[in-house]
């Protein structure tokens, strides 16, 4: 039998950052860190943020100016930097709804 080399080939594939990215539970973030957690939205207080809770604890999401906001008990994907002074929130860069709509955010202005 002769020696060679066999290609098996490489499939890719390609899915959205925040399902890459290592999961964060709320109770565990720190803060100046870059985190992606995944909730629901159980309070929206204010037209440009949401509160939002896992299994573990709850915190503020700060979505930007003029945000498109998520629903009420929908669950969401939030890939951002937590605050590191202040009330403990998440400073926004993207958010995934439920129906896998990417929105970016503007929450660092």
């Amino acid at each position: 039998m002769r020696g060679g080399l066999v290609f098996w080939g490489l499939i890719t594939f390609s899915f959205p950052q925040t399902v890459m990215a290592e999961i964060t539970r709320i109770a565990d973030l720190q803060r100046n860190q870059s985190v992606t957690v995944v909730g629901v939205v159980d309070h929206i207080p204010d037209e440009d943020e949401i509160m939002l809770r896992d299994e573990s604890d709850k915190i503020l999401v700060y979505l930007g100016p003029n945000a498109t906001l998520p629903a009420l008990n929908e669950t969401v994907h939030v890939t951002g930097m937590v605050d590191d002074d202040g009330p403990r929130e998440i400073n926004a860069t993207s958010l995934i709804r439920a129906d896998g709509t990417t929105l970016a955010m503007r929450g660092y202005e």
